[in-house]
């Protein structure tokens, strides 16, 4: 595998792409850009997926709705990202890894933001991360994907957000977890996790959401959960 594509990059190395006096688009603290590069120009860049203005203050949110281009291995999404927006990754088929920097200011993984990354085998939240909200479908599909760590501050796993990962055998909550709702079908089909401890503040385990999960033998239930919807583990 390839070594990180760091994504803080300047202007001028996508050769006129995004010229330096393209306007950001104020999203509060947070801003977008819209990605207007040529697969062609991202494989001379390293396989580049974004670019943003270096040295200015506030917090960014990815956008990949305008690349391509499939054959990037391995990500490194810098600390100044503060959102993963939806779709920015689906069906990267070549993508294998993605690391999220120490210190980062990322708040929320949107709707399918990584959905159908079938060979997406790493994930990884370095310490510090602020994390809260995982969206639906955000790792759907991601059908290698072996062993998650989520950060402590973590509060929302979204509808069918690990839906069909296949090969995930463990699921590691950071301690003291903030989470406290596990959504609709957010594990359905996981077929070789063994075993599940929530942390203390779940309170909601909503329908279906370890449904089908074959080989789960062993589940640890809070104290702080008030609500197991229908079918929470059927067929586990």
């Amino acid at each position: 595998m390839r070594a990180p594509v760091p994504l803080a990059v300047q202007y001028a190395k996508l050769d006129g792409a995004l010229a330096a006096t393209t306007p950001l688009v104020e999203l509060g603290v947070a801003c977008t850009l819209a990605l207007r590069c040529s697969p062609a120009e991202l494989a001379e860049a390293a396989t580049r997926a974004v670019a943003f203005a270096a040295g200015r203050a506030g917090a960014y949110a990815l956008s990949y709705e305008r690349c391509t281009t499939r054959d990037v291995e391995s990500i490194e999404i810098p600390a100044i990202v503060a959102s993963v927006g939806r779709g920015a990754f689906t069906n990267r088929r070549a993508l294998l890894g993605v690391t999220f920097a120490e210190t980062s200011a990322l708040a929320a993984i949107a709707e399918g933001a990584f959905e159908s990354c079938r060979v997406l085998r790493d994930v990884t939240f370095e310490e510090g991360s602020v994390l809260t909200t995982i969206g639906e479908a955000a790792f759907h599909g991601c059908r290698a994907v072996e062993d998650v760590t989520l950060p402590r501050t973590l509060q929302t796993i979204g509808v069918e957000a690990f839906l069909d990962c296949h090969l995930l055998r463990t699921m590691t909550f950071g301690e003291p977890s903030a989470l406290t709702a596990i959504g609709a079908r957010a594990f359905t089909n996981c077929g070789a996790l063994q075993s599940i401890a929530l942390p203390a503040n779940v309170k909601v385990l909503e329908s279906h959401a370890f449904c089908a999960c074959s080989s789960l033998e062993r589940v640890t239930l809070p104290a702080s959960l008030t609500e197991i919807c229908e079918g929470a583990f059927e067929c586990a």
